[in-house]
């Protein structure tokens, strides 16, 4: 009595005589491989990280998974992109990598807000159908003005005081507080 671990691949075989029907004819060769997958996939990284403060230039957002993934649902249909001031964020596409293990999402149309990408649960699961499972909610800031401004020194030289060339918003122009 020999039990199996929760998850691997097994191969069943079964030599070519070593069962006989009652008519007396006996089995062909059978050899079969099977996969038992007891874990679930996951979300191992995410770029940008949650909680990270990106430029609004960022372009790319991407996902990776613990384990090679499978899309029920269209690549656009499985990410939602939501700004905590702007809503609903567009973006260009989303594409799977050849692994399965990396999800991208193209072009979003970031602007200054916090926002929260999420990845719709049920749209995603394994090569033996587990659905993926932890966190599918990221969060980060966007901001144009992540970057350091450049500062340039105002006369008389040697002063405190400095200026920068850089311009932006805080948020939203359509927006108040």
């Amino acid at each position: 009595d020999e039990t199996l671990p929760a998850t691997g691949s097994y191969e069943v075989f079964l030599s070519a005589g070593a069962l006989t029907s009652t008519l007396g004819a006996e089995n062909l060769e059978f050899r079969q491989t099977f996969i038992v997958d007891s874990e679930a996939p996951r979300v191992a990284t995410t770029f940008p990280a949650s909680g990270a403060k990106v430029s609004t230039g960022v372009g790319e957002l991407v996902f990776e998974f613990s384990e090679p993934i499978e899309l029920l649902t269209s690549p656009e249909e499985a990410v939602e992109l939501v700004g905590q001031l702007s809503g609903e964020i567009e973006f260009e596409s989303v594409s799977l990598d050849g692994t399965g293990t990396q999800l991208t999402v193209h072009n979003a149309q970031l602007s200054d807000d916090t926002v929260s990408f999420r990845l719709v649960p049920d749209a995603f699961v394994d090569a033996a159908g587990n659905a993926l499972v932890g966190d599918s909610v990221f969060s980060f800031v966007a901001d144009s003005l992540s970057r350091p401004a450049s500062l340039e020194p105002l006369k008389p030289l040697g002063s405190i005081a400095y200026e920068s060339k850089e311009r932006g918003t805080l948020g939203p122009t359509d927006r108040s507080d």
